[in-house]
This record gives structure tokens, C-alpha cells and sequence, in this order.
């Protein structure tokens, strides 16, 4: 009878940490309606001894081990994890369509898939859009059971963070069902003077052909012929040109050559600048868009 009731508690034990066959292995308290704060994601690649940080929201109607829909937000360049928490009302949204969102603690970063001699800005021993496919994902798989469904998951970001989201996207195609880019800087080659692409990649002038070759995202979006697309831009942006946007959604459609496999909703927003309120006042179509293209629970 003893050993008995050992092996119900052992397949209790089990079972708890499971969600229909997938691993949920958080300790900590998950409260629906509520951020947790400070996770800390270890790399798992040998000799990486990088650790990021990230910020995670469950909707008011999350259960613990449900297959949600989640949402991976990038915020700008010099900006933190906590940035779309504080300058947007993106929990709304995701209490609405029942989204998880992820906003990771990424600073400074263009996203570049190597360093060179005059690089003067890395972010880590390992690329940033690597650590987002084969560290985040797998760690929100195994942590939270989420994410492990790429027509449940998708990612977004504001500036370099819309870079990022697309750079990723493209160079994990079987994680991402759709891409969201607020402002995003997509042709390094037109912003030749930004300073934080000199700091990774070096003059212009002195490396053209790096400039031109390597981390080109628009040609890097080809393997992208079977997402949902969203692109947003203010007409008044001085920082990030609107010309990159308009550019990023000409290629798509190029891509697509009106197959209507790349699923593409483009926005331009009259008298906006490069900043949050430009973001905000984009968010209710880019969630809305999120909401049609992510799976909902069958």
C-alpha cells in the first residue's frame, strides 16, 4: 500500500510539471493580470557566460501550463526591458486577445550576426538575434510551455528593436509565424552615419563591402515567404528615415509576387515622429494584427 501511494504521488509529481506533453518547470509565483520581473535567462552555448534579463506579463486569463500565444516586444536601441511596460498600455492588448508578452533586456544592440577589429560596441559573446532563437525560446518552452508553437508565437519591436525582430525572424523562420516592425532601421546602407552601426561595423567609407554583405536584412528576408507582416512608420521621423519601411514592404511584395502567402499590413502615420507616442499611437492596429495572425487556443 506504501509503495503504492509513492508511485501516485511520483506520477502526480510528474504531471504537474507537464502541460498536454510540455514541460512547465517555473518555480516562482505567476499572478493572471501581472508582470514578473527580473527572470534571468542563462546562455546555454559553451563558453557564453552571458545573462540577460527579461520582463514577462500573463494576460488575466492565463493558466499556468496553457498554450498561450506570446509576444516577444525588442525595445529601441538605448532602451531597456521595461520600456514597452512603461510607455505603452500593451498589457491591455494582451489581456484582450489573451497574449503573453516577453520584452528581454536588450541594450545597444543592432543586431549584428559577427564583431569585426573595429567593432567598439558588442553586446555579447554570443548575436543577439542567436541568443533570441536558441536561448529565449527554448528557455520560454521548457520554463513556461510557451513559445514551442510557431503559429502561437511572434515577435515585435520599436527602432533597432523592429531590426532585431526581423533580423530573428528571418534567421528562424520555424519559430515565428509573424513580424511586427515599429520605425525599424532596415537598410544599414541608407543611414550610413548612424553611430550605431559605425561602432559595429566600422566606417562606411572604409568597409563598404561589409556594409553592403554582411547582416543585409533585405536580403536576409527572403526566407521569410510564409509570415504575417506588420510595418508601421511616422511621416515626420528624422531619426529613422520612413523610406526604410517603405523599402521593407516593397521587398516583401517582391517576395511574395502576389501569391498571397506573405501576409503584409503597412502603416503610415501622418505627423509622427521617432518616439513612444508614435508607438502608441500604432499599437492598437499592431496587436489587432497580431490578434488575426497568431493562433487561437482550439
Amino acid at each position: 500500500m506504501k509503495k503504492t501511494i509513492i508511485i501516485m504521488i511520483s506520477v502526480y509529481l510528474v504531471l504537474a510539471g507537464c502541460a498536454g506533453g510540455r514541460m512547465f518547470s517555473y518555480k516562482g509565483t505567476i499572478v493572471p493580470g501581472k508582470w514578473v520581473y527580473n527572470l534571468e535567462v542563462p546562455c546555454t552555448r559553451e563558453g557564453c557566460q552571458k545573462k540577460v534579463k527579461i520582463q514577462v506579463y500573463f494576460p488575466k486569463d492565463y493558466k499556468a501550463g496553457e498554450n498561450s500565444r506570446v509576444l516577444i516586444a525588442l525595445p529601441e536601441y538605448d532602451g531597456t526591458m521595461s520600456d514597452w511596460r512603461v510607455n505603452t498600455a500593451i498589457e491591455s492588448y494582451a489581456d484582450r486577445y489573451g497574449m503573453v508578452i516577453v520584452s528581454p533586456d536588450i541594450r545597444r544592440c543592432v543586431y549584428a550576426t559577427e564583431y569585426y577589429p573595429e567593432t567598439k560596441v558588442r553586446w555579447g559573446e554570443i548575436s543577439a538575434p542567436s541568443w533570441l532563437g536558441e536561448e529565449l525560446v527554448p528557455y520560454l518552452k521548457r520554463t513556461f510551455a510557451i513559445a514551442g508553437n510557431r503559429g502561437k508565437t511572434g515577435i515585435c519591436g520599436f527602432g533597432m528593436g523592429a531590426r532585431g525582430a526581423f533580423m530573428t525572424a528571418a534567421m528562424y523562420p520555424g519559430l515565428f509565424i509573424s513580424a511586427g516592425g515599429l520605425a525599424g532601421y532596415y537598410d544599414k546602407q541608407s543611414v550610413i552615419r548612424n553611430r550605431s552601426f559605425t561602432a559595429v561595423y566600422g566606417k562606411y567609407q572604409d568597409f563598404k563591402n561589409r556594409w553592403k554583405e554582411k547582416d543585409n536584412l533585405i536580403t536576409m528576408v527572403k526566407s521569410m515567404t510564409d509570415y504575417h507582416v506588420f510595418i508601421a512608420h511616422g511621416n515626420k521621423d528624422n531619426s529613422s528615415p520612413i523610406g526604410q519601411s517603405r523599402l521593407m514592404a516593397i521587398r516583401f511584395k517582391q517576395l511574395d509576387r502576389g501569391k498571397g502567402d506573405i501576409k503584409l499590413q503597412y502603416v503610415e502615420k501622418k505627423y509622427k515622429v521617432h518616439d513612444w507616442e508614435f508607438c502608441r499611437s500604432s499599437l492598437n492596429q499592431m496587436m489587432g494584427f497580431f490578434d488575426e495572425s497568431l493562433e487561437k487556443e482550439r
